[in-house]
């Protein structure tokens, strides 16, 4: 529509400036130098641009929450148990039981120092996410403000503040974490097993990627022959 409207002479600055946020590309249209039907669909676009802005932050706050509360302790069960071996602990019945990722941070963070492989990876969690989990339990303290395109989580007396871009990033950085975590108990659980249950862990988790999906020539699959 902007390239449209560019043609048209009503948008002479599109391409030539970094808009904060999507539904600002209002700010460089002229409306009186379109026609009406271009009109209503600028109008229109502009809506639904400022409807999807708010939407992505709450979804990216309950993605956020899901992941850490559900997925990530599962990769810190396996986590443990991993670093329980590797110190030679002795084995404990609670070391089957799934706890909450709270108990699994705070071990962590006992029992391995800032030498080990994983701990610049898990050190950036407490911060963060632990205070954006509690703001997507209850569902408030989650704030937008559109001129500035930044979001506020408040937790009680604690306030986080940081732009959209900001907030959207340390959300795919829990998500890749989580991805490469459940590879990571995959292959290590295929690599032993090598038979029929690797196979089907690995047809059923090809399921998770559109066929078309780029995989390149690390990402071909080669079944363990049974």
């Amino acid at each position: 529509m902007l390239a449209r409207a560019c043609h048209a002479g009503a948008a002479p600055l599109a391409g030539r400036i970094n808009l904060l946020k999507g539904s600002d590309f209002l700010e460089l249209v002229e409306l009186d130098k379109l026609n009406a039907k271009m009109r209503r669909e600028a109008r229109t676009l502009y809506g639904r641009a400022k409807d999807h802005e708010i939407l992505q932050i709450e979804v990216t706050l309950r993605a956020i929450h899901s992941s850490y509360e559900t997925t990530l302790p599962r990769v810190m069960y396996v986590v443990r148990r991993a670093i329980k071996v590797k110190l030679r602990l002795p084995a404990k019945k609670s070391d089957d039981e799934l706890t909450g990722i709270s108990a699994y941070m705070n071990w962590y963070e006992k029992r391995v120092n800032s030498g080990h492989p994983l701990y610049p990876v898990l050190g950036k969690l407490r911060s963060f996410y632990k205070i954006a989990r509690n703001v997507g339990s209850h569902h408030r303290g989650l704030r937008w403000e559109p001129d500035s395109n930044e979001v506020i989580l408040t937790d009680e007396k604690t306030e986080l503040r940081m732009s959209v871009h900001e907030f959207q990033q340390k959300y795919r950085y829990l998500s890749n974490l989580c991805e490469l975590g459940l590879r990571g108990i995959l292959s290590a659980f295929c690599e032993r097993e090598q038979g029929a249950v690797s196979n089907w862990l690995v047809k059923e988790y090809a399921k998770t990627f559109p066929e078309d999906f780029p995989q390149g020539e690390q990402g071909v699959v080669r079944f363990y022959s049974t």
